[in-house]
């Protein structure tokens, strides 16, 4: 199967051009592996020396969000070297592409001029993930799940610069997100649209003024 065009979407190959992906792996000789639903690809406490691409399925673990086609999975673990703090399993049937980290930064001493676009899309990708968790530690430092929530909301507002938020995450994946089982979000948003902090209109939801002060 031809890969590529999954490649291209992926942010580590940002602007790197399908003739240079090919070159780099070429250099890197990945591996592509398979898993059934249900099956631990990464476990926890396990050092990460390579990262993956998912190229078809959908990955998942306690306290993380989906990892679709086209996504990247533990670059900042591997370029750290340091372990996974939780497990990761395939959601579904998923087919992913593991790369070694060591190898693809040796293609920097190689005759790859382009691949500066590589190392500026790895500085990028582990500086947004570090945001990420920086946003999501603030967020789950909150002490009720009511908080936790208007917290979510109030800095989805403030990324998008709307008060409608058209959400493309789950309420699976926001429910892993904020550490909680998915019922109980569900019944937290009921109550906070009773009380009129946001309306819910299937995918979308609206905050209501109580809910930005």
């Amino acid at each position: 199967m031809d890969y590529i065009h999954i490649l291209k979407r992926c942010d580590l190959f940002r602007n790197v051009g399908e003739t240079n992906i090919e070159a780099i792996l070429k250099a890197v000789s990945p591996k592509i592996k398979s898993y059934e639903k249900g099956e631990t690809v990464l476990k926890a406490d396990m050092p990460v020396k390579d990262f993956f691409i998912v190229l078809e399925g959908r990955l998942g673990g306690e306290y993380l969000s989906a990892v679709r086609a086209g996504k990247a999975f533990g670059i900042r673990l591997a370029s750290a070297g340091l372990a996974s703090p939780c497990s990761v399993m395939a959601e579904e049937c998923t087919e992913i592409m593991l790369i070694s980290y060591k190898k693809l930064i040796k293609c920097s001493g190689a005759d790859m001029p382009f691949f500066y676009r590589v190392v500026e899309n790895i500085v990028k990708m582990v500086s947004e993930e570090n945001i990420y968790l920086n946003e999501r530690l603030r967020i789950l430092s909150k002490t009720t799940l009511k908080n936790k929530l208007l917290e979510f909301f109030r800095l989805q507002s403030r990324t998008h610069g709307d008060n409608i938020l058209s959400l493309s995450m789950s309420r699976l994946d926001i429910a892993n997100y904020l550490c909680v089982d998915r019922c109980s979000l569900s019944r937290e948003l009921t109550k906070l649209k009773k009380e009129d902090y946001i309306d819910i209109d299937k995918q979308k939801i609206i905050l209501r003024p109580k809910c930005l002060q």
